[in-house]
C-alpha cells in the first residue's frame, strides 16, 4: 500500500508539481512549481523617503534609487556649512578683540603698547590699531572700536544667514525625496508618448497633421 501511494504521488503530483526522471526513465524527484515562484518586490513607500531624507540628507534619494543626486545634495549643503564655520570664527575673533580694546581704552588705560600687545593674536587688527594710533592717538580707540563692531555685526549676520540657508536646502532635499518617492512607480515608458505625423485629410482634400497619444 505504501509503495502504490508513493507511485500515485509521483504520477499525480499536487500543487502543479513537475516530475523529473533519470536516464533510465525512473522518477527521480518532484519539484513543486511554488518553489520557483518569484516573490514580488517590496512596495515603495514615499513616507520612508521623506523620513530618511529628513534624518540624513541624501538617504531619501538613495531609497528612491537616485544615487546620482546624493553628491548634489551634500555639495549644496556644504556651502552654508562652510560659510557658517568661517563666519563664526571671524565673528568670535572680532568680538574678542572688541572686548579687549574696549577694556583697555574705555576704562582708563591709554598705553598704546599695551593695546598693541593685547592684539598680538590677531595680526590684522594689531596693524590696524597701530595705524590708527599713529594717525591720531586721541581718536584711535573710538575709531578702532567702531570698525571692529561693524565687522562683528557683519560676521554674525552672515553666520545667521548661513543657518537659514542650511535649513532651506535641507527642506528642499526632503521635498525632492518626497516628490520622487511618490513618482517612483509612475510609468514613464515609451508607450506614454505622443507621435505626430503628416496625413491626408479626405474632408478637406488636403494635407494635415495626425497626432496619436499612446496611453498605457
Amino acid at each position: 500500500m505504501e509503495s502504490s501511494a508513493q507511485v500515485d504521488a509521483l504520477l499525480h503530483p499536487k500543487h502543479d508539481s513537475t516530475l523529473a526522471v533519470d536516464t533510465s526513465g525512473k522518477p527521480a524527484a518532484v519539484f513543486d512549481s511554488s518553489t520557483f515562484a518569484t516573490s514580488e518586490p517590496p512596495k515603495h513607500i514615499p513616507k520612508k523617503a521623506t523620513m530618511r531624507s529628513l534624518i540624513l540628507p541624501g538617504w531619501g534619494q538613495a531609497y528612491n534609487r537616485q544615487y546620482w543626486k546624493i553628491p548634489i545634495v551634500w555639495g549644496a549643503l556644504a556651502i552654508p556649512i562652510t560659510t557658517y564655520i568661517r563666519n563664526n570664527s571671524w565673528y568670535k575673533d572680532a568680538a574678542n578683540n572688541y572686548n579687549t580694546v574696549y577694556k583697555l581704552t574705555q576704562q582708563g588705560e591709554r598705553d598704546p603698547s599695551l593695546v598693541s600687545a593685547a592684539l598680538a593674536g590677531s595680526k590684522d587688527y594689531q596693524e590696524y590699531w597701530n595705524k590708527l594710533y599713529a594717525l591720531n592717538s586721541a581718536t584711535a580707540g573710538t575709531s578702532f572700536l567702531s570698525t571692529v563692531q561693524s565687522n562683528r555685526n557683519f560676521y554674525r549676520r552672515n553666520r545667521d544667514y548661513s543657518v537659514l540657508w542650511l535649513l532651506i536646502l535641507w527642506g528642499v532635499n526632503v521635498a525632492d525625496a518626497t516628490v520622487f518617492g511618490h513618482l517612483y512607480n509612475f510609468d514613464v515608458g515609451p508607450n506614454l508618448s505622443m507621435k505626430v505625423s503628416p496625413t491626408y485629410l479626405e474632408s478637406v482634400r488636403g494635407p494635415g497633421i495626425n497626432m496619436v497619444f499612446n496611453l498605457k
